[in-house]
């Protein structure tokens, strides 16, 4: 039987105080209130922009203060651990109260956590596959584009023109590529 959100309200309540081992007024637990985290349910979708933005404001000040490395990191490694669970052959399901402190440590020093909130690709409970992914010409050639408008010179003069234009038809001609510099051509000829 699903949990219902009392009982959703009271696994996020145990995995951040028993599971993670912060307190109750903590940082951790004040950024995921302010960010209308109220279930255990709404961790599933976070993503790392959304981690790296929480922060809270301490009591008895005004000035929001964002979570340390090590907070962000606790919570991409726990986002990481359902993800990681969800892939096994035990997912958490409704079983949230079931998690061990000893049970998160042990993923987070593992191979399966790298860091991310999406842990390890592969999980050696599930098949991988053994295909090599094939490159593709098209995105390494974009990947070698300059983008820097820095990199371009502007052609103040006239003479400027006639150097470019030599330079780059002679570059097509060597790239077999000469038609696109041919002027009468429209697109779609």
């Amino acid at each position: 039987m699903p949990l219902t959100r009392t009982q959703r309200k009271e696994a996020l309540k145990y995995v951040l105080l028993t599971v993670m081992d912060q307190s109750e007024d903590g940082p951790v637990m004040r950024a995921l209130a302010d960010a209308s985290i109220e279930i255990v349910d709404d961790l599933m979708g976070l993503v790392d922009l959304d981690i790296d933005a929480f922060s809270y404001v301490p009591t008895g000040e005004t000035n929001r203060i964002d979570l340390v490395p090590s907070q962000r990191g606790l919570l991409r490694g726990f986002c990481a651990y359902i993800r990681y669970r969800a892939r096994s052959s035990t997912p958490i399901g409704d079983t949230w109260t079931s998690i061990t402190k000893q049970e998160f440590d042990d993923f987070r020093i593992s191979d399966f956590y790298n860091g991310t909130i999406f842990g390890q690709a592969s999980n050696p409970g599930l098949p991988t596959s053994s295909n090599p992914r094939a490159r593709d010409p098209v995105a390494d050639f974009k990947r070698g584009i300059k983008r820097d408008p820095s990199q371009f010179s502007v052609l103040k003069e006239e003479r400027q023109w006639d150097g470019w234009n030599r330079t780059n038809i002679a570059q097509a001609k060597a790239q077999d590529v000469e038609e696109i510099m041919v002027s009468y051509l429209r697109p779609g000829d």
